[in-house]
C-alpha cells in the first residue's frame, strides 16, 4: 500500500479562503461515490474539499485514482483530518464549483499577533527567479519578499515557468518549494555532516550527499583495434561508447517547518540525492571538505540559564519558555521559545505545535535566543521587597498613542512602566490597563511591575548641594566600573566652585544597578542612594581590624567544603590560633564570623573558591563581627498538639457539617477556606436551581461552602495557594497573593521563626494557634 505524502498549502494561499480561486481553474468533476468502483487511471478523478484547519479555509481539489485497490477502500481525503491525502489518491489541481464549502473550527486568533519568529540563514542565493523564463523539475532559484530573499526549487515543471505560479507569488507554493533564507551567490564550499539513513532529521538541519553520475560518450576509434567495434570491411568512421562516471557532493537542508513534507527528511526513499529527495530537501551549491560548524553561542557574551525542556502535551502558560536541542549540533546549547499569549497558548503544548519541529509551531511559539546551563531559581517580587518611588506617576488613561516606552502610570499605590518593544503602541489600549488584581494578564505583555508609591510626585528642582554628611569625596562614578554593595561614588554637580555629592550603592538586588546607571542619570536611583556633598579625597582605608569587629556571641561550626550552605547560614573562619583546648578569647583565640548572602550570591557559599577567607569570600559571605567561645544550643520551638475540638464549636465549618458523612471533629487550629461543592440537591423551578426541562423532577446546583482545613506544618509534597495556611509551632503564617504565592511551594521560602528572612516574600505572619477549643 502507497501513502501519498500530506497536501498541505502555504499561509498564503489558505489564507484567503475560496476567494483566491481564478476563474481558469477547471470545474469540479464528480464528487467520491463509494458505491462506485475506480479504476487506476487518468480518467478516474473525483472532487473532495480539502482543508487547513490552521488558516482556516476549504477548497475544492480534484483528485486522481492511482492504486485502485485503495481507492475502493476509502476517498481522497480524511475525514479526520481534512488537510491530508488518503492512501492511493494523488493530488492534481485545485477546481470551480459552485457554492460554498463549510470550514471547519478555526483555532482562536491571539490578540496580538504572534511576533515573526526569526528566519535561519542557510548561505548563498542561487540565480533570481525570472519571469517568463522555462524551468525544471529540480531547478533552484531565489527570489525576494519584501526585505527578505529564499531560495526555491521548482516541484512541477508544468506551473513553474507560468509568471501566475512565481516563488513569491499567491500560487507559489503550488509549483516551488522555499528553502532557507540565503544573501550573496552561491558558492562552493565546504559540506556538512553526510547523510545518514535511519537518522531523525528536523526541519531545516542540514547535510551533504554525494551522487554517482554515469554518462555515455561517444569518440573515434582505429577499426583495426580489437576494442573498436566495426564492420567487415570497414577501415574509416569507427567509433566506441564508453561510460565516464564521475561523483558530485551538495550541501542539502531538510525544508523549512512550514511545509509538512520535512516529516519525509529521516524516511527511506527520501534521501537528498535519490529519486524522491527533492520532496523533503532542498538542494544547495557543490561542496568539498569539510564546513566548520556554527557555535550558536558564537557572538552572546553572557547567555541566559536554559529553562525546562519542552515536554510535548505540557499545558503551557502564557508567556511560558522551554528550551530544545539544536538540529545537528552536540554542544551544551539549547534554543529558548517563548509559547504564545492567551488564547493561542492552549496549542504550545498539542502535538504538530512543537517549538521549532511542529507543522504549525510558528503559530504559536517564538525563537528566543540560545541558552547554556540552567535557570537559577527565581524569587518572587515582593510590595515589601519591591523598590519605593517618591511620589506616584498618574493614573492610566485610555487612548490612542498616549504612553511610550519608558512611561510610567500608577494604580493603588504600584507602579507601571510602558514596556519597549512592537507591543508598547498598546500600553494605551483598552483591555491592557495595568491592575494586579485584574482577571486577565493582558496588561503583563506591554506593562512592567517596577515599585510602589506614596503621594504624588513633587515638581524636579536643582539638586540640594549638602556638604554636611561626608568629608572626602570618593572616586567618580565610571561606566563599566564593577560597583558592589556599600560602594560609594561621586558625581560633580558644579565645575566653578567645584561641588561634588557622594553615593552610596545599595543592598542587593538593587546593587545590580549600580555599574548600568550613573547616580545622577535616570534610573541612577535604581542602584544608588545619596551621601551628601564632599570635598577633597578620601583618605586610605586600612584593613577591618579585629578588635574593631563587634561581638556577635558564641562562635558557629568553622567553614566546611563538604557542608552545603544556604542563605543566612553562618560559619567561623579562624583568623589566629590560641591555647589548645579552649576557644574563648582569653585563651588567644580569633575567630571571625560570615553569613551566607541571599540569593543569587548564595549558590557560592559552597564552593571552596569563595569561602570564607579567600580572595572571592565577599561574592558570597558578609563579615558579621567577631565570636567568644561556641553557641549556646539553640532551643526548638514549642511543640504544639493540635487536638481534635466538637464541630459544634465551629458552626462556620459548613463542608465539613454538609458531607455525606458529616464530620465529628474539628481541627483545633484550622482556617477557613471557600470550596465549590457540585450535585447539591436543590427544588426543581425554584430560583438558582438550574432545571433541564421542565418536566424534570431531579435537580442539582453548585454551591460555595467554608472548609475549615488543619493548620500544618509546611510540607513539600502540599502545592499551596493564596490564602493556604501554615505553622511553625504555634505561629500561624498565610500564603501571599499573586505575585508572591508562586514560592510558596518552595522550601528556600517556607516560613520560620526568623524576622526578615526569604519567607516574608511570600508568607505573611497571622497570629498563633488557639490554646483550646
Amino acid at each position: 500500500m502507497i501513502k501519498l505524502f500530506s497536501i498541505a498549502l502555504t499561509a498564503s494561499l489558505f489564507g484567503y479562503g475560496a476567494a483566491w480561486l481564478p476563474a481558469s481553474l477547471p470545474n469540479c468533476p464528480s464528487a467520491y461515490d463509494s458505491s462506485v468502483t475506480y479504476q487506476d487511471s487518468p480518467e478516474s478523478r473525483v472532487s473532495e474539499t480539502l482543508c487547513d484547519q490552521t488558516f482556516n479555509a476549504c477548497n475544492p481539489a480534484i483528485f486522481r485514482c492511482v492504486v485502485a485497490a485503495d481507492c475502493n477502500t476509502d476517498g481522497p481525503v480524511d475525514l479526520n483530518a481534512p488537510y491530508n491525502s488518503q492512501s492511493g489518491w494523488a493530488w492534481i489541481e485545485f477546481c470551480q464549483q459552485q457554492g460554498p464549502t463549510t470550514p471547519p473550527t478555526s483555532s482562536p486568533t491571539p490578540l496580538p499577533p504572534t511576533p515573526k519568529p526569526t528566519a535561519h540563514h542557510a548561505g548563498g542565493c542561487h540565480p533570481p527567479y525570472s519571469a517568463g523564463a522555462n524551468y525544471a523539475a529540480g531547478q533552484q532559484v531565489s527570489a525576494t519578499a519584501t526585505t527578505e530573499t529564499y531560495n526555491y526549487q521548482c516541484v512541477d515543471s508544468n506551473y513553474c515557468s507560468n509568471p501566475a505560479y512565481g516563488p513569491t507569488g499567491l500560487y507559489g507554493g503550488l509549483a516551488w518549494v522555499k528553502g532557507a533564507q540565503c544573501s550573496q551567490e552561491p558558492h562552493a564550499g565546504g559540506c556538512h555532516p553526510p547523510y545518514s539513513a535511519g537518522l531523525d532529521y528536523a526541519a531545516g538541519q542540514q547535510v551533504s550527499a554525494t551522487a554517482t553520475t554515469e554518462t555515455p560518450t561517444t569518440t573515434t576509434c582505429t577499426c583495426s583495434d580489437a576494442s573498436c567495434p566495426n564492420n567487415p570491411g570497414q577501415t574509416t568512421g569507427c567509433t566506441k561508447t564508453t561510460t565516464v562516471t564521475t561523483s558530485e557532493t551538495y550541501n542539502y537542508q531538510c525544508v523549512d517547518s512550514s511545509n509538512p513534507n520535512w516529516h519525509y527528511c529521516k524516511n527511506p526513499g527520501f534521501e537528498p540525492a535519490g529519486p524522491h529527495g527533492g520532496v523533503a530537501w532542498v538542494k544547495g551549491a557543490q561542496c568539498s571538505g569539510i564546513i566548520t560548524p556554527l557555535d550558536p553561542l558564537a557572538g552572546i557574551a553572557n547567555p541566559p540559564g536554559c529553562p525546562e525542556d519542552f515536554v510535548a502535551g505540557t499545558e503551557y502558560e502564557p508567556d511560558a519558555k522551554v528550551s530544545t536541542s539544536i538540529a545537528g549540533y552536540s554542544g551544551p546549547a539549547k534554543q529558548i521559545y517563548i509559547c504564545a499569549a492567551d488564547p493561542m497558548n492552549q496549542f504550545c503544548g498539542q502535538e504538530h505545535y512543537e517549538p521549532g519541529m511542529g507543522q504549525h509551531w510558528n503559530l504559536v511559539w517564538t525563537e528566543g535566543t540560545v541558552c547554556i546551563g540552567s535557570v537559577s531559581p527565581t524569587a518572587s517580587p515582593s510590595w515589601d521587597a519591591a523598590r519605593m518611588i517618591d511620589g506616584c506617576p498618574g493614573a492610566w488613561a485610555k487612548g490612542t498613542n498616549i504612553y511610550e516606552p519608558g512611561d510610567r502610570v500608577s494604580k493603588n499605590g504600584i507602579v507601571f512602566e510602558c514596556s519597549s518593544g512592537e507591543w508598547s503602541a498598546h500600553c494605551s489600549s483598552e483591555g491592557y490597563e495595568p491592575d494586579v488584581d485584574s482577571e486577565t494578564d493582558y496588561w503583563k505583555m506591554v506593562w512592567t511591575l517596577v515599585g510602589r508609591c506614596t503621594g504624588t510626585i513633587a515638581p524636579t528642582g536643582s539638586p540640594t548641594f549638602d556638604q554636611a554628611t561626608v568629608t572626602g569625596c570618593p572616586d567618580d562614578w565610571v561606566k563599566g566600573t564593577t560597583y558592589e554593595e556599600g560602594d560609594l561614588a561621586a558625581v560633580t554637580v558644579s565645575s566653578t566652585p567645584l561641588r561634588k555629592i557622594a553615593y552610596k550603592c545599595k543592598t542587593w538586588p538593587f546593587s545590580g544597578h549600580c555599574s548600568m546607571y550613573s547616580p545622577a542619570e535616570s534610573g541612577g536611583d535604581l542602584g544608588w542612594t545619596k551621601v551628601g556633598g564632599c570635598t577633597g579625597t578620601i583618605s586610605p582605608t586600612a584593613a577591618p581590624s579585629f578588635d574593631a569587629l563587634a561581638l556577635v556571641g558564641g562562635c558557629p561550626d568553622k567553614y566546611s567544603t563538604t557542608a552545603e550552605y544556604e542563605a543566612g547560614d553562618r560559619v567561623a573562619f579562624q583568623a589566629a590560633a590560641g591555647t589548645a583546648g579552649s576557644m574563648a578569647l582569653a585563651a588567644g583565640w580569633r575567630f571571625i564570623v560570615y553569613e551566607c548572602k541571599g540569593w543569587p550570591s548564595s549558590s557560592y557559599c559552597s564552593q571552596d573558591a569563595y569561602k570564607p577567607g579567600s580572595q572571592y569570600d565577599d561574592m558570597a559571605w558578609t563579615v558579621k563581627g567577631h565570636c567568644d567561645g561556641t553557641l549556646s544550643p539553640t532551643a526548638a520551638p514549642t511543640a504544639y498538639a493540635n487536638a481534635d475540638c466538637p464541630i459544634s464549636a465551629y458552626s462556620e465549618c459548613t463542608y465539613e457539617a454538609g458531607l455525606p458523612t458529616p464530620a465529628t471533629t474539628i481541627p483545633q487550629c484550622k482556617y477557613n477556606k471557600e470550596v465549590e461543592v457540585t450535585g447539591v440537591a436543590c427544588n426543581c423551578g425554584d430560583s438558582g436551581c438550574p432545571t433541564p426541562s421542565p418536566t424534570s423532577t431531579t435537580c442539582t446546583k453548585t454551591v460555595t461552602r467554608n472548609s475549615c482545613p488543619a493548620v500544618n506544618n509546611w510540607s513539600s509534597g502540599v502545592s499551596y495557594v493564596e490564602g493556604d495556611v501554615v505553622r511553625v509551632a504555634a505561629n500561624m503564617y498565610t500564603c501571599k497573593g499573586w505575585p508572591f504565592d508562586f514560592n510558596c511551594n518552595t522550601a528556600a521560602y517556607k516560613p520560620t521563626t526568623d524576622p526578615g528572612g526569604l519567607w516574608e516574600q511570600s508568607w505573611t505572619a497571622s497570629g498563633t494557634c488557639p490554646s483550646s477549643c
